[in-house]
């Protein structure tokens, strides 16, 4: 494919003006989930060839967010599209304000491996509804996904106004070296500043969907074994390969003796005491991670786990303890099954060890003290933050989705999507009927006394 024909054959769709009308933004979502519906064994076969995921969390965190998103962006367009009130100041009256949004143009969507069809179809429903059109990147490292993705596309949708890239780091320079109109990709911080720096010499604006070591806090009046079975069940979930999954626990020490054996017994209780012959359990997503995940493990002592199957992808859910604060393990995001936990004595402690680190993806925290919350919200800063659970603020089509400082900028998911693919015009009408003498040059010293007392009395 020549991509600098194909980002220019976009971009005259676009100038058509076709992608603009309601009906085809409407055609456009149900071709998504036609795409996705009557494709499901075949998306769900290429999901588990590429990463050997668990059947549910290929359904419910690929397939079914995608198909979810398309409908609750369907069932809300019209109402999005509408031009929304805005209020006109007494000292410009007459006139008529509101917001009118309107499609930016080209989008690039460039996605990540571990949720393939979420990251790059689930953001397309928010780029085709603000009516773009839009170039697919898909990530090479879930070869078959890519590869499904690049076939389905064009026969479900308006193959003028999407295209699918496939390819590698050349092909990723070659599209970066294009002029869009937007950008969001998710990935990791490394590739995030190299997008910036292309982005940057067309002054194009990005979303940034990053990772991050997410912090989930234990405090002592926390239930422990509702915070045991949530918290290793969203650890667990695609073998911790998740950008929203905790990354670490801070246990406050009163309980920490208690609480570590319950994590044990949720994983044989979720997994059996060889997680590796569990359908329920995913892989790794190759070897090179696999390697990457292995080298975390001599960080601290292996409390639970620490198995491997090299020619499986496998790695066993490990809990560490007694890891240095400056090992490895807490440098990195860790992506994987491995789960560092530390103890703390008072939450001030817990809250500075968290802050002295960039900021979260998502902070979670275990309490049932409205004040503990009331703290950890106030004095941390994180893209997202739950009590008593993780993951699910990433369901929730109401709450926008995104990072903070390291983790990421800007947001997306159901009508933040919409807002995020769009341009929000000001647009404001000033009637001719009353245009007074008064209002022009010149002004003498009398009127302009005038002027600015009365200007002064209209913006107080």
């Amino acid at each position: 494919m020549n991509i600098a024909q194909s980002v220019a054959d976009l971009r005259t769709y676009f100038n058509t003006g076709a992608t603009r009308s309601y009906e085809w933004r409407m055609s456009q979502l149900d071709a998504v989930v036609r795409l996705v519906e009557e494709n499901e064994e075949a998306l769900m076969k290429a999901l588990m060839e590429d990463s050997g995921k668990a059947d549910f969390t290929a359904y419910s965190g690929d397939v079914m967010f995608v198909r979810g998103e398309a409908l609750h962006t369907k069932k809300h367009l019209k109402k999005w599209m509408k031009p929304r009130k805005a209020g006109s100041p007494l000292m410009l009256k007459p006139a008529k304000s509101y917001i009118q949004p309107e499609p930016l143009g080209v989008v690039l969507i460039i996605g990540a491996w571990n949720f393939p069809l979420h990251l790059t179809l689930g953001p397309l429903c928010g780029a085709i509804a603000a009516g773009n059109t839009c170039m697919i990147k898909p990530s090479e490292v879930s070869p078959k996904v890519s590869a499904l993705v690049c076939e389905l596309v064009p026969k479900y949708l308006d193959a003028r106004a999407v295209h699918v890239v496939e390819g590698g780091v050349e092909e990723t320079t070659q599209i970066l070296a294009q002029r869009f109109d937007k950008i969001l990709y998710t990935g990791n911080s490394h590739v995030a500043k190299i997008i910036m720096q292309a982005a940057a010499k067309h002054l194009t604006p990005v979303t940034l969907e990053l990772g991050g070591k997410n912090p989930c806090i234990v405090h002592e009046d926390a239930n422990l074994d509702v915070a045991a079975s949530r918290i290793i069940d969203v650890k667990c979930s695609n073998a911790g390969q998740i950008c929203v999954s905790a990354d670490y626990l801070l246990v406050h020490d009163k309980i920490y003796n208690d609480f570590l054996p319950k994590l044990s017994s949720r994983i044989r209780e979720f997994f059996g005491d060889d997680p590796q012959q569990s359908p329920d359990y995913s892989r790794i997503i190759n070897g090179r991670h696999l390697m990457r995940l292995k080298a975390l493990l001599d960080e601290g002592t292996i409390y639970h786990g620490g198995r491997m199957d090299e020619r499986d992808n496998y790695l066993e859910p490990t809990i560490l303890v007694d890891v240095p604060e400056n090992a490895k393990v807490m440098q990195e995001e860790i992506f994987g099954p491995i789960l560092p936990v530390f103890k703390y004595s008072e939450l001030h402690e817990a809250l500075a060890f968290i802050n002295q680190r960039e900021k979260p993806l998502a902070l979670y925290v275990f309490t049932e003290s409205d004040a503990v919350h009331a703290d950890v919200e106030q004095e941390t800063s994180s893209g997202a933050m739950v009590r008593n659970h993780l993951m699910v603020h990433a369901s929730n089509q109401a709450l926008p989705f995104g990072g903070v400082g390291n983790s990421g900028m800007g947001c997306y998911h159901g009508q933040f999507s919409f807002d995020n693919m769009s341009h929000l015009k000001s647009v404001m009408i000033k009637p001719t009927w009353m245009d007074p003498r008064g209002a022009y040059p010149p002004f003498d010293d009398k009127a302009m006394a005038m002027r600015k007392k009365i200007t002064r009395w209209l913006m107080s």
